[in-house]
C-alpha cells in the first residue's frame, strides 16, 4: 500500500476516504429508502391509557351518532363522559410531563435536527417570562452555560498527565516503527462484523445521520473496505477528523 497509495496513508486521505463512506452510506439509503417526515412537536407525554381513553372516546361518539344523536339518555351521558375523562388524562399527563425529564422527551431530543431540536425544546421549557430559567453553577444566561459547559467537555478529553500522554505516545509510535515498513492487515471481515453485530439498533445517529442500520443494510464490500480503514488508523497513528465531531445536548434535571 505504501507503494501503490502513498496518499492513503496521509491524513487527508484518511479524512476523504472515511468522508467518501460516509457520503456512499448517507446517499444509498437515500435513494432506497422512504423518510416519513417527524412533527416538529412530539407528544412525548402520550401514553398507552390515553390511547385506550381515545378509544373508548371515539367508540361511544359512534355509538351516539348511531342511535340517531338523542339530545338526552344514556347514549348522551356516555359519550360526554369517555370525551370529559379523556380530555382530563390529557391535561394530567401534560402537568405530569412539565415536572420531570422522561426517556420519551430525551430520545425526541436527541433524534431531531437543529431548529427542531429547538422548537420542541422551547414548546416544553421555554417561559415567556422566564422564571423557570436554567441555572447551572449560578450562570444563568444561555452563552456563558454553553461555555462552562464546553470547558468542562474540553478538560474531559484532555489528558490529566502530560508526561504520562507523551510516554504512551512515544510507546506506540516506537512499536509501530518496529512492525515493518508495510501496512499490518490485522482487521478482517470476521473482526468487523462480529463488532457490528454487537451495536444495538434504533440508536440515535451523530451529527452524519449514519447509523449502524446503514452499515448492516449496505454492501458486503462495505465491511472489507472498513477492515482497511482501520488497519491504516492503526498504522498511522491518525483519525478523521470527523470522529472528533458530535452533537451534545445537555438536558438539565428539574428539582422537585
Amino acid at each position: 500500500m505504501l507503494v501503490h497509495r502513498p496518499d492513503l496513508l496521509t491524513h487527508n486521505g484518511i479524512n476523504n476516504v472515511y468522508r467518501n463512506i460516509v457520503h456512499v452510506l448517507y446517499n444509498s439509503s437515500a435513494k432506497t429508502v422512504s423518510f416519513k417526515p417527524k412533527a416538529a412537536h412530539v407528544k412525548y407525554w402520550w401514553d398507552g391509557t390515553l390511547n385506550d381513553a381515545k378509544k373508548e372516546s371515539i367508540k361511544c361518539h359512534r355509538e351516539w351518532i348511531s342511535a340517531g344523536k338523542p339530545k338526552v339518555g344514556n347514549f348522551l351521558s356516555a359519550k360526554n363522559a369517555a370525551r370529559s375523562k379523556y380530555r382530563k388524562f390529557i391535561h394530567s399527563k401534560k402537568q405530569e410531563s412539565s415536572k420531570s425529564v422522561s426517556n420519551k422527551l430525551q430520545n425526541s431530543l436527541l433524534q431531531t435536527n437543529g431548529k427542531k431540536f429547538w422548537r420542541l425544546w422551547k414548546s416544553n421549557f421555554k417561559s415567556s417570562n422566564n422564571r423557570c430559567g436554567q441555572n447551572v453553577n449560578d450562570l444563568k444566561d444561555d452563552k456563558s452555560i454553553a461555555n462552562y459547559l464546553a470547558e468542562n467537555f474540553r478538560l474531559a478529553c484532555t489528558p490529566n498527565d502530560k508526561d504520562k500522554d507523551n510516554q504512551f505516545r512515544k510507546r506506540y509510535f516506537d512499536k509501530k516503527s518496529s512492525s515493518g515498513s508495510d501496512v499490518a492487515f490485522l482487521f478482517n471481515a470476521e473482526i468487523v462484523n462480529l463488532a457490528m453485530n454487537k451495536l444495538s439498533d434504533n440508536k440515535a445517529p451523530g451529527h452524519d445521520y449514519i447509523k449502524i442500520e446503514h452499515i448492516k443494510h449496505s454492501h458486503p464490500s462495505t465491511v472489507l473496505i472498513l477492515a482497511k480503514l482501520f488497519d491504516i488508523l492503526l498504522y498511522t497513528g491518525f483519525i478523521p477528523d470527523d470522529f472528533g465531531v458530535g452533537l451534545t445536548t445537555p438536558l438539565s434535571q428539574i428539582q422537585r
